[in-house]
């Protein structure tokens, strides 16, 4: 099994994939595109 985590910020998210056992499948840096009004941070 798979689990996907998010680490959303207001300019950047970081996404990792881990396997059940917890080691990192895939990890990716990327930048936000504009809100459209959702974030009043």
């Amino acid at each position: 099994m798979y689990y996907t985590l998010i680490d959303l910020h207001k300019f950047t998210s970081y996404l990792a994939t881990v396997d059940s056992s917890g080691r990192i499948v895939k990890q990716a840096d990327i930048k936000n595109q504009d809100s459209y009004g959702l974030c009043s941070c």
